[in-house]
């Protein structure tokens, strides 16, 4: 077995001391998580900026935090002077939620491929020098044309968001080329974790427990990779030092989960709390994939980056961030 050695969460932070961040996407799962991680492990950073819209689901959250909020829309303009002076800018601005995205494609491409643009046009203009790191997602490969993925994989989703994924990784390749953009890429798989929309999968199954209502299974094996929030959290403070010019990286457990063992899992966590169980399709089956396991190697080789949460760790992290909350 090959070692990787993995930096500490305070040496990953390090690198960021007394530079200026800004991250779009701020207020969803990830870019909270990520300012949290930021300001509680590196007090030496010199300032964390905000984009968000002034309606977003986690605006409060935010608003506790020592961080500078700007509000705006990563489809305009207003804001792109405001990263004159920035160091690092993350990008995680998307609309994310496959169903929507398949009733309502415009929407999508408006949001992910276009504030993509927006976001390099800015660049461009105005900070050339920033490093940029691009959040992108597993849906850019669909149907896997074999096991594990790497990065290599051959790119073809199967759904709008996957393609606006894809379009915008593109569209930074072209930047870089272009316009010399400083820029890396993380290709994270499913990510869950404390503070994820309520439609999501994970939360859904949550919540469905807490409120006493039925838990859907799938009447067949179809299975995932589940990365918790913080693990991903973590490779974007590191991809912002190690992640290499114009690469891109999976950020994935490594590890193969059924989705039904996800959510007995899940069940495991609520003790003896009775749950009722119906079994249905999950999704459609012409954009669902049935089967994938992710080579993590590149990630663990140049960033020096593994996964730190098991499973059973960061569901029950998740499960108490719910209970907590009320529903």
């Amino acid at each position: 077995m090959l070692f990787y050695p993995q930096l500490k969460l305070t040496q990953r932070c390090s690198y960021l001391s007394g530079k200026k961040v800004f991250i779009t996407g701020a207020s969803g799962l990830l870019g909270a998580n990520l300012i949290e991680k930021l300001l509680a492990q590196n007090s030496k950073i010199s300032q964390v900026y905000a984009l968000v819209r002034e309606k977003e689901r986690s605006f409060d959250r935010l608003e506790k935090l020592n961080v500078e909020i700007i509000k705006g829309d990563i489809t305009e303009d207003k804001w792109a002077k405001n990263i004159s002076d920035m160091d690092i800018i993350y990008h995680l601005a998307a609309k994310i939620n496959v169903p929507s995205a398949i009733e309502n494609p415009l929407e999508t491409y408006k949001i992910n491929v276009n504030g993509t643009i927006n976001l390099l046009e800015a660049i461009k203009k105005y900070n050339d020098n920033a490093k940029l790191v691009y959040c992108s997602s597993a849906n850019v490969y669909g149907q896997p044309k074999y096991l594990p993925i790497n990065e290599n994989h051959s790119l073809f989703p199967l759904e709008p968001y996957g393609a606006s994924k894809a379009a915008a990784e593109m569209i930074c390749s072209a930047y870089h080329n272009a316009y010399n953009i400083n820029y890396v890429c993380i290709r994270p798989f499913y990510i869950y974790g404390p503070g994820q929309e309520n439609t999501q999968f994970v939360p859904r199954i949550i919540l469905n427990i807490l409120n006493n209502k039925p838990v859907i299974k799938g009447k067949k094996d179809v299975v995932r990779d589940f990365v918790y929030v913080k693990d991903v959290s973590n490779a974007l403070i590191i991809a912002a030092e190690k992640g290499k010019n114009g690469e891109i990286y999976n950020i994935a457990s490594g590890k193969q989960t059924k989705i039904n063992d996800a959510i007995d899992e899940i069940i495991k966590i609520f003790g003896d709390k009775k749950v009722k169980i119906e079994f249905q399709d999950l999704r459609p089956g012409s954009i669902e994939i049935s089967n994938i396991s992710v080579d993590i190697t590149k990630a663990k080789e140049e960033l020096g980056w593994q996964p730190e949460y098991s499973l059973q760790k960061g569901l029950e992290e998740t499960v108490n961030w719910f209970k907590n909350r009320g529903n």
